[in-house]
């Protein structure tokens, strides 16, 4: 079972440790690498445009091997495609949503519309001495 639904307003810390996970409602059996590409998603996003922050994305990262995580790396190609298929899903979603006469976060979608194109062209690669490295775009 995954948490389904890491972002920043899920995630409560104390001393830059976690200690509590709120909002369950997405739990499923996921992948343990979608769980991890939709995490970095959700917490190294640019705060003014949708695509990845590349300093958190490679901080990120860092950590994340540093202390153990269980995705183990041999390549990241795995990263970016999980990414656009869960906000492709997203969309799709939206759009049921939207025909079935339910409200939907315009905004929301519209962002996801356009992460969707720009991480079209952002691929994470591992580098032999220094750790992750996310190319410039």
């Amino acid at each position: 079972m995954t948490h389904g639904d890491y972002y920043r307003g899920n995630v409560r810390c104390v001393d830059g440790r976690i200690v509590a996970l709120f909002d369950w409602d997405d739990a499923c059996y996921w992948t343990l690498e979608n769980e991890l590409a939709w995490s970095l998603w959700e917490l190294t996003q640019a705060d003014d445009a949708a695509t990845l922050d590349v300093d958190r994305a490679r901080r990120f990262l860092d950590v994340y091997a540093a202390a153990g995580g269980p995705v183990s790396f041999g390549s990241l190609d795995f990263i970016v495609p999980f990414i656009r298929d869960d906000l492709r899903t997203e969309i799709r979603e939206a759009a049921a949503m939207a025909e079935a006469g339910l409200a939907v976060d315009h905004a929301y979608v519209n962002r996801a519309r356009s992460a969707f194109a720009a991480l079209a062209d952002v691929s994470l690669e591992w580098g032999s001495d220094s750790g992750f490295i996310v190319p410039s775009q």
